[in-house]
């Protein structure tokens, strides 16, 4: 039972993180650290809209396994760029975030 409530409140602060974090790139408000990376503008606007439908797939327990890996997938290469131009200080929050999709994907998991 426990592991329930932890797999639904885990995705919960994932969805409001993967929506704020997702609009936010849609907003245009990462543009200059995109480009600072290298990264054209539509892979600004696709990271964002891919963290959008994390978010959403999140929220019910039948696609959470999807919206993990997903979110799951998007903080691996976080953590990639991150290492690649030595932002060490930036790698921790997606590395925690990718962790918390671990838990609420497997542990969310409806029966």
């Amino acid at each position: 039972m426990w592991q329930k409530i932890l797999g639904h409140l885990v995705a919960g602060l994932l969805v409001l993180a993967f929506l704020a974090a997702g609009l936010s790139k849609l907003a245009g408000l990462q543009l200059e650290q995109f480009s600072s990376w290298g990264y054209p503008l539509w892979f600004l606007y696709g990271i964002g809209s891919l963290e959008i439908v994390a978010a959403l797939l999140l929220l019910l327990p039948s696609t959470r396994l999807v919206g993990a890996g997903l979110v799951i997938s998007t903080m691996v290469g976080a953590v990639g760029t991150h290492l690649i131009h030595e932002e060490w200080s930036a790698v921790a929050a997606p590395l925690v975030c990718g962790l918390l999709a671990v838990v609420a994907g497997l542990v969310g998991r409806p029966d």
